[in-house]
């Protein structure tokens, strides 16, 4: 497993295609739309194949 990091702050000629565009859209769509939980992206041969998206409820008794 790998952990790189891209700024993407300071390379602002980074190209991206219409269909990573489209993904990158929704991926920030399944973002906004949790309070809490987590995104997850299932990656095959260097392409995402699936988006899941897990909301956690948080329960206040008192």
């Amino acid at each position: 497993m790998t952990n790189e990091k891209t700024d993407f702050s300071k390379n602002n000629e980074a190209k991206v295609s219409q269909e990573e565009a489209e993904l990158l859209g929704q991926v920030l769509q399944a973002v906004r739309q949790i309070k809490f939980g987590y995104v997850q992206l299932t990656i095959q041969d260097g392409r995402v194949i699936q988006i899941d998206r897990t909301e956690k409820q948080r329960l206040n008794y008192k």
